[in-house]
């Protein structure tokens, strides 16, 4: 990996934007974004990044870059950056792993930006927990769907924003041949704590357990322990859609294996006339209390190998995903725009199961002000 960043001024960009959207809403972007000028340098096995990533640690390049002298004034999301976006694209939103067993929806926080006609919508790709291929079938066929049944639709690229396996389907849509008719009309794709490079917790104890299952519901939640007690909830809370058969669960967990994912970039060329953006989270260990984002029903066992077990190979995770894998591959099209300090589902959802604390992560400033970094370019 080059010490140098060539992300460099995307990611100034997105920070100042980002400082002075916070500031007007009396907030500090210290306070969530991550900022090293060589990212990509770092070495978290060795050291403790954390130190090097904190704005409040090196004042310096808060006040090089970010304080209110050294930013050039920020567009305006509503006036300047909505119309122009609104006019041109189609922001068309996926949700990852499960995302279908939640009621709420990614992003819900933009809701109070829709307009008439929609400028945004959701891509419905059915059973979340299938193959990554079988994911993409139906994700063509939402998007073919919207594109001619959406009022306002006609005519306007496409602007994908993926949440953790969302992005891998989106990359499916843009690099299969067969659905080159959604690839024509995309301009772009942005990953928001892509599951790009797929994660270690796909390759954990549970989650061999549950591959070796077969997706058979007894087994299943014998080999997830306390997740089974929010298993016979499901139906029943209104945060939760139910659960569906569990057959898809290990093909579904096999595609995000970092082997696979790792063997699947290796051979991919991304598409020159396309614009990819990522979005990414890392989370202090100290911090990293998944309970507090999921449900009291998961208990300390689960978490420890679901989550926890990232640190072995780096503390640059969001408690499901490595930093690293959460980038696209390198490509001149290819820009990292931040690494926001919250976890893996602070980026996408206020609150995702039952008994969860509601986040606190700005999400609604950190998307507008990566579209907004789009508005300038």
């Amino acid at each position: 990996m080059s010490l140098a960043d060539p992300d460099l001024p995307w990611r100034v960009r997105f920070g100042q934007i980002f400082a002075a959207r916070l500031e007007a809403e009396g907030l500090d972007a210290r306070d969530w974004l991550w900022f090293h000028p060589s990212e990509n340098a770092l070495r978290p096995r060795d050291e403790n990044p954390f130190e090097l990533l904190d704005l409040r640690r090196h004042p310096e390049r808060w006040q090089r870059w970010f304080a209110p002298a050294a930013r050039p004034a920020a567009p305006d999301f509503t006036s300047e950056a909505l119309p122009f976006l609104r006019e041109r694209f189609l922001l068309l939103l996926l949700g990852g792993f499960g995302s279908h067993l939640v009621a709420s929806r990614i992003l819900e926080e933009l809701n109070a930006t829709q307009t008439d006609p929609p400028w945004f919508a959701h891509v419905d790709y059915g059973n979340t927990l299938s193959s990554n291929v079988e994911c993409a079938r139906r994700a063509a066929k939402s998007c073919r769907a919207l594109l001619r049944d959406l009022p306002g639709a006609a005519g306007k690229r496409l602007l994908f924003l993926g949440h953790s396996k969302g992005a891998n389907i989106i990359l499916e849509l843009l690099t299969d041949p067969a659905y080159g008719d959604v690839r024509e009309r995309t301009w772009g794709a942005i990953a928001l704590a892509g599951a790009l490079g797929g994660s270690p917790a796909a390759d954990s104890l549970i989650a061999r357990a549950v591959r070796r299952s077969r997706g058979a519901p007894a087994l299943i939640r014998k080999a997830l322990g306390g997740v089974g007690r929010l298993i016979a909830r499901c139906s029943r809370h209104p945060l939760l859609t139910g659960l569906p058969s569990l057959a898809d669960l290990p093909d579904g967990a096999i595609d995000l294996s970092q082997k696979r994912r790792h063997a699947y970039l290796n051979r991919l060329t991304l598409p020159e006339e396309i614009q990819f953006f990522s979005l990414a989270a890392a989370i202090e260990r100290r911090r990293a209390r998944p309970e507090r984002f999921l449900s009291r029903d998961f208990d300390r066992t689960f978490l420890y190998l679901a989550t926890y077990e990232l640190v072995k190979h780096s503390l640059l995770n969001d408690t499901q995903l490595l930093l690293e894998d959460a980038k696209w591959p390198p490509a001149p099209n290819a820009h990292h725009l931040a690494t926001l300090n919250t976890d893996h589902w602070g980026l996408a959802y206020r609150q995702v199961l039952p008994g969860a604390k509601p986040d606190a992560t700005p999400r609604r400033a950190i998307v507008e002000s990566a579209l907004g970094v789009i508005y300038e370019g």
